[in-house]
């Protein structure tokens, strides 16, 4: 005797919208949008700190010990150069920064970047040093 099929009807009711970087601080932020952002970072430092300062958030300015001790590091700073950066796991890049100190040392680190996407933009929520590539001076 053949098995009777059984029909199933599946109904969805769709009544919400795509997520955005905006609604969710938990979506992945793209490589191309961690790059950009730490690119536009240096090329504000050592001369434009507030303006970088704009692209830390609340937590890592704090991390930082707030503007006056932030802008007073960088004053410090003669010169930032990016040598090198590649996505390191979730929204985070391993970039190679060399310093060029005001009284003429030079610093060339890894720093493990971490991104987060705050209220539609992307910002860097931990610069922390990853590892030593070399000092001079």
């Amino acid at each position: 005797m053949a098995a009777k099929s059984r029909k199933v009807i599946i109904t969805c009711a769709v009544t919400g919208s795509i997520h955005t970087p905006s609604m969710s601080p938990y979506l992945p932020v793209t490589p191309q949008q961690m790059l950009a952002v730490l690119h536009t970072y240096l090329a504000l430092l050592p001369d434009h700190p507030q303006q970088a300062w704009t692209l830390l958030t609340p937590a890592e300015q704090a991390r930082s010990g707030g503007f006056g001790k932030y802008q007073q590091t960088w004053q410090a700073v003669a010169q930032v150069q990016l040598d090198g950066a590649v996505p390191h796991g979730g929204n985070a890049v391993l970039a190679r920064i060399k310093l060029s100190t005001n009284q003429g040392s030079t610093t060339d680190d890894f720093y493990n970047v971490q991104f987060v996407s705050q209220n539609g933009s992307v910002l860097i929520t931990d610069f922390s040093i990853a590892g030593h590539a070399g000092r001079h001076g």
